[in-house]
């Protein structure tokens, strides 16, 4: 048996002349939570249904767990659960209702259905509604439904296409931690597309993407420290130290009389700060956080 539970090697699709993915690679191993992250538009969804094998690549090779998508797509579809960016439950159905579906349509037997849906019940918090419609569910309850739903049949994988989308800050963390959560204690392989650079800081690895390409991977920490930059924030003492922070910094950007410098090399930001300190009323650092290297990363795009 591989070690990856997903695989990609220079993948490439196009719709007409419009490029989605160009040369796309990447290994997601076993047991891991793995993250793509980058801007609408970047090609994350395309990557998802090439995954999922909604689309067929033009050029390039997938697997998962070793099997190959364009060879074996029922048999590699098989270790797949799948939740869309577009909700796809029937809200006209029970909560039950939508699971006893996805339990025919998948072949679960006969004679297990009836506990993989009270598993799946408890596993998205849903037992007490288990038999009120689905559209009286919230948006949060309605996520957690489908990511019980796209593991009834067992799959090794999880992928989820922005499973955020729609929910409010509260009931974003809330569904990360119901995500890896699960992962933890299924031993899941999990996918997870978003575009919300803090949702992946649980992530075992992130893969930020742009323009159709892996522009960079590595977990949170190796991101921030290899492509995070630090800014410094000060309010000038007076106007003639305000004209000669915007001589000096002339990119610098400015609200409600803070300016925020972003230092360019060889510049630190340290350094700034020691230049800086006699000439502000209040002056502070921002260390490298992982948005300002995704930032970085996606507004190259190289």
């Amino acid at each position: 048996m591989t070690a990856l539970a997903l695989q990609a090697a220079g993948v490439e699709h196009a719709f007409g002349e419009t490029v989605a993915l160009r040369n796309v690679s990447l290994d997601v191993p076993r047991g891991t939570v793995a993250a793509l992250l980058g801007p609408n538009g970047a090609g994350k969804s395309t990557l998802v249904d090439c995954f999922c094998t909604v689309l067929r690549p033009d050029a390039g090779h997938l697997e998962i767990g070793g099997v190959d998508l364009m060879r074996r797509p029922q048999q590699a579809r098989r270790r797949i659960g799948v939740v869309f960016q577009e909700p796809t439950l029937d809200t006209r159905l029970s909560v039950r209702a939508n699971l006893a579906v996805h339990c025919a349509a998948w072949g679960v037997p006969r004679a297990a259905r009836q506990a993989a849906i009270a598993e799946a019940l408890e596993v998205a918090g849903l037992a007490h509604r288990a038999d009120a419609p689905a559209a009286s569910l919230s948006t949060g309850m309605r996520r957690r439904l489908e990511i019980a739903r796209a593991l009834l049949h067992g799959p090794e994988v999880l992928i989820l296409d922005e499973p955020t989308t729609g929910l409010d800050a509260a009931s974003r963390l809330a569904l990360w931690d119901h995500v890896t959560g699960l992962a933890a204690r299924r031993d899941l392989t999990v996918l997870c597309t978003t575009h919300y650079t803090h949702e992946v800081e649980a992530a075992d690895r992130v893969h930020v993407i742009a323009e159709g390409r892996i522009v960079a991977e590595g977990s949170p920490d190796e991101l921030r420290a290899r492509f995070g930059h630090g800014v410094l924030r000060l309010r000038p003492r007076d106007l003639a130290a305000r004209r000669a922070v915007e001589a000096a910094h002339p990119d610098a950007s400015w609200s409600d009389g803070m300016a925020t410098i972003r230092p360019s090399p060889p510049d630190t930001v340290d350094a700034l700060f020691h230049r800086w300190a006699d000439a502000a009323r209040d002056i502070s650092i921002e260390r490298a956080s992982l948005e300002s290297a995704v930032l970085a990363l996606t507004e190259k795009g190289t």
